[in-house]
């Protein structure tokens, strides 16, 4: 089966007929080599953007599945992803924003007290960066 076409494979089959293959999987001469060499054979010629888009495909097939610790490493890292980017929108952005505004609260005190010393340029970039900060957590609503 695997080593048929399509075509050939659904040759007798009506077209909806659950068993059909969808898909072209067979390798070409230089990878069949490789097969029989090495036992397996990794080929740029099939590619999907998910282990999940992958193994739908050769499942629908009915062709044998191999999972490996890539594809459960995948999984874990986009699930980890998508945690992250939830946690950043739905807590972390309003959390920064409370401190900037805090911070751009206090900060005409601070100014008033140390803007002739030592610290007014650094108060000056202090200043630059809560406003930069500040305007990009607003324009990001």
């Amino acid at each position: 089966m695997f080593a048929m076409s399509p075509e050939e494979y659904n040759a007798d089959r009506t077209a909806d007929d659950p068993d059909r293959r969808l898909y072209e999987f067979r390798l070409n001469e230089r990878e069949a080599v490789m097969m029989k060499a090495n036992g397996f054979v990794v080929t740029p010629r099939h590619q999907w953007n998910t282990f999940v888009d992958m193994f739908y495909d050769i499942w629908t097939d009915e062709l044998p599945v191999y999972f490996s610790a890539d594809a459960a490493l995948q999984a874990w890292h986009r699930s980890y992803q998508l945690i992250v980017k939830e946690v950043e929108e739905l807590y972390l952005r309003y959390e920064l924003q409370d401190i900037l505004t805090e911070m751009r609260s206090a900060f005409p005190a601070v100014w008033e007290a140390h803007h002739e010393g030592p610290l007014s340029q650094g108060l000056r970039d202090a200043d630059f960066f809560l406003t930069i900060a500040s305007s990009l957590a607003i324009a990001d609503e």
